[in-house]
């Protein structure tokens, strides 16, 4: 095998590889993906797809099956039709250049379309270029794909983000610096591989880098600038990844060399480079992993500590002020202490949902199950919120029936569930609204729902409702003290009860219900 087509299929697979970890990264951006999250994804993907049939088909000797295996480089149709579906989310510009978008991808499921119905029109039978065994000969209408896709599309993209640079926010200017940079140098050193494409004898190994030339100013910026405002802790991950390809590479080359040297020197025990390989392996694994979790224990330590520390101060300034209270002061200055009570109180309560939350996550919080009712809970948890209910001047009522059967239940956390129903219901309906809590059973299963007559929730924003730090654009300018974190924690905790937690909302102003299912016969650990 020629040692330039070794350089070039290595150079191809390392690019696949990194946009692998590209696609991760991406992917685990915040709770909600919005569309520019999803259709880069899909961009690389297809990215991917083309890069490794490219690979395999110049690298075959039969001229038929190289051309099947390179037909998959149509899903190159769809990278610039997804890059430029992805920019204008970007730029904020769906709703204005709707129209374009649906062009380009009828225009680009057309041609994908066409090219499957007659395949000699994108590629005709490979034929041997250069040092590759066999390389594309385009069909005639193949120039269809590149004059879309490698200057229609592109040109049309670069150019409305080259106008969006000169008018948006400095913040916004550093994202399409980086993105603008990437895109451009990406398409130009890729686009060299095209020529030998038409008997134009220029080195495709020009365009093995044209993934890192993307690559390096997009990852750049997503570190350096919240490009798409990707979370830490998938910049860590994927920094942990990029660590790994090179020794994946190396893995890689170990196996090759066995071949060679079992091959050269027929005595050489074949065990041995396949063991040192795996010794490489399990060494890497373990690394990687004792550095994620030292990662965890550090966060979860430092939130305790801050945690205990607010606790004892918080304490104090609750006794202080009850005591306050209790004494013989002005009205005026009653009034003035009990804001401070008020204060201090959501202090206490968002310490609180911050041990929780690292309890959660870490799997250290013990449940402790007991066999009972729900009604009292129910009650109780109602009665605390009759006072809130009373001054935002919602109705507040509860029906329970008769009798319930008994269920295992955690009585700390499922009332943390509760509160976090009504109060959440209380906040997000309007004065005169109505609330209303409502307990049933069937044969398996205990219900608890929560329904009010408040601002509802829109089905696109439904499926990402109990995401950890989700919350609808809506939710914060009613409530802008919430932390999108109560119905990500009830979710879990009613799971670990065996249950559901569930929602159904007609539609933006319509209200809401909130319920969750707990079964009557539960093989839930630890019940008492």
């Amino acid at each position: 095998m020629d040692i330039k087509l070794i350089i070039h299929n290595a150079g191809y697979l390392l690019s696949a590889l990194l946009l692998v970890g590209l696609v991760f990264l991406t992917l685990l951006g915040r709770g909600r993906k919005r569309t520019e999250h999803v259709t880069l994804a899909l961009a690389m993907l297809s990215v991917i797809v083309f890069l490794v049939s490219h690979v395999i088909g110049v690298s075959v000797a039969d001229p038929e099956l190289s051309r099947q295996v390179l037909m998959w480089n149509m899903s190159t149709i769809f990278i610039s039709a997804f890059l430029a579906h992805c920019v204008f989310a970007l730029l904020g510009k769906l709703r204005s250049e709707r129209r374009s978008i649906v062009g380009i991808y009828a225009v680009s499921l057309s041609l994908f379309f066409f090219y499957l119905l007659y395949p000699e029109s994108f590629l005709l039978p490979s034929e041997p270029k250069l040092y590759f065994p066999n390389y594309y000969e385009p069909g005639t209408y193949h120039f269809l794909m590149r004059l879309l896709s490698n200057i229609l599309v592109p040109a049309y993209f670069l150019y409305h983000m080259f106008r969006a640079y000169r008018i948006v926010p400095p913040a916004m200017r550093n994202r399409l610096q980086y993105f603008f940079t990437g895109l451009a140098l990406g398409y130009a050193f890729g686009s060299t591989a095209i020529f030998l494409v038409y008997d134009i004898p220029v080195d495709p190994l020009w365009s093995v880098p044209f993934v890192a030339f993307f690559a390096i100013p997009f990852t750049y910026g997503v570190v350096a600038h919240e490009l798409l405002d990707i979370k830490v802790v998938a910049k860590r991950a994927f920094f942990y990844f990029l660590a790994l390809v090179p020794l994946s590479l190396l893995l890689v080359l170990v196996s090759f060399s066995n071949n060679l040297i079992a091959a050269r020197y027929g005595a050489f025990p074949i065990w041995v480079m396949p063991a040192f390989a795996s010794i490489v392996a399990v060494g890497v694994g373990i690394f990687v992993w004792r550095r994620m979790r030292e990662t965890d224990l550090l966060k979860y330590e430092f939130v305790d500590v801050v945690t205990h520390k607010f606790r004892t101060p918080l304490t104090e300034i609750k006794w202080q002020v009850e005591g306050l209270l209790e004494s013989d002061i002005a009205p005026e200055r009653k009034a003035e202490v009990r804001v401070i009570q008020s204060a201090t109180n959501r202090l206490v309560a968002l310490t609180n949902l911050l041990v929780t939350v690292t309890e959660t996550e870490s799997g250290r919080y013990v449940y402790h199950f007991k066999r009972g009712s729900l009604e009292s809970l129910v009650g109780n948890v109602v009665s605390s919120k009759r006072e809130m209910a009373n001054v935002r001047g919602i109705t507040l009522s509860v029906q329970v029936p008769p009798t319930l059967p008994t269920i295992p239940f955690d009585e700390e956390r499922l009332r943390f569930v509760i509160e976090n129903l009504i109060r959440n219901a209380l906040v997000y309906t309007n004065r005169g609204g109505k609330v209303a809590v409502r307990l049933f059973a069937d044969k398996k299963r205990v219900y608890c729902e929560v329904s009010d007559t408040g601002m509802g929730i829109e089905g696109r924003i439904g499926r990402h409702i109990s995401e950890q730090f989700f919350r609808a654009e809506e939710a914060k300018r009613a409530d802008t003290e919430g932390m999108g974190i109560g119905l990500f924690l009830s979710r879990n905790i009613i799971l670990r009860h065996g249950g559901k937690l569930l929602f159904t909302s007609p539609g933006a102003g319509k209200g809401s219900t909130f319920s969750f299912t707990l079964p009557i016969i539960s093989n839930v650990e630890r019940v008492e």
